[in-house]
């Protein structure tokens, strides 16, 4: 088992290293270029309008205009595009998570160190209910170490918004 362990770790990091590709040898890199501009609300009703004229800038609350913690609107704005687009993928994912748990698909292991199995329920409140306070303290503990790291090193979620179109 241990040496079907370390294979396939083998296997899986030479896929990162410099090889070739239908023989021929792999020379030419690609840079990333990054767009770090900073918008204003001008620059998002161009935005708008390019990618949807029918309706174009929608802001009923005005909020491209305000100075969140006491930063530029244009700081501000990139708080709200960053804050949309993680909790964008945070419920999609939580879509899926419903859609697992409402066809009874868990992980064949022992959900805790003691041994208690997964829940057996039919939708996500009830699996939510019948987990352990400990379960759910370790889950937000999680999301919390999540949100330090974006605030105290942004540079990591970049990714986030670099691959969005």
């Amino acid at each position: 088992m241990k040496l079907l362990l370390a294979s396939l770790l083998a296997a899986s990091a030479a896929a990162f290293t410099p090889s070739s590709f239908n023989g021929a040898a792999v020379t030419q890199r690609t840079a990333v270029k990054t767009n770090m501009s900073m918008e204003t609300s001008e620059d998002l009703a161009v935005l708008a309008k390019k990618c949807n004229p029918v309706l174009g800038f929608f802001d009923p609350m005005g909020l491209a205009k305000q100075n969140f913690w006491d930063t530029t609107s244009s700081e501000t704005i990139g708080f709200l595009r960053e804050a949309e687009i993680k909790h964008g993928r945070i419920a999609m994912f939580a879509f899926v998570g419903y859609i697992v748990h409402a066809n009874g698909i868990h992980f064949p292991w022992a959900m805790q160190m003691d041994g208690t199995p997964f829940p057996t329920v039919s939708n996500a409140p009830e699996a939510w209910d019948s987990i352990s306070d400990s379960a759910k303290y370790q889950i937000f503990a999680f999301i919390g170490f999540l949100e330090v790291v974006s605030v105290y090193h942004p540079h990591v979620w970049v990714w986030i918004i670099e691959t969005t179109p």
